[in-house]
């Protein structure tokens, strides 16, 4: 293979050739175990925030609940009732949720009386 350096384009015009003008990412997936420090429960509104940083910029996030036993209250709050009320339009996915985690996610949309079904 050879590599020629002359060339008259540049790498901007490549991408505007092959991009559309609203191209970008659509959804995302979140190991939600990462938002904890070691040693630490995942259970304050300030650790859900901390995971929710960007979801924003995604119209899907997949939420991965892989190696997490229980989630707390407050942070189930924030990232299922807090979150949606202020991005109805950001689909929240739970994937890999134990036992205890699905029934604290189901807690907190019974609280909020939310009646959009939790996605898995």
């Amino acid at each position: 293979m050879e590599i020629g350096t002359d060339a008259d384009w540049t790498p901007r015009e490549v991408f505007d050739r092959y991009q559309g003008a609203d191209i970008s990412f659509l959804k995302t997936q979140v190991p939600i175990k990462l938002g904890r420090y070691p040693g630490e429960q995942l259970v304050s509104r300030s650790q859900a925030k901390r995971v929710l940083a960007r979801f924003d910029q995604f119209s899907e996030v997949m939420l991965d609940f892989e190696g997490v036993d229980d989630i707390g209250q407050p942070f189930a709050d924030e990232i299922f009732r807090v979150f949606p009320l202020s991005h109805p339009d950001i689909l929240l996915r739970v994937m890999n949720a134990n036992e205890n985690v699905t029934n604290m996610i189901a807690y907190t949309y019974a609280q909020s009386n939310d009646d959009r079904p939790i996605s898995h």
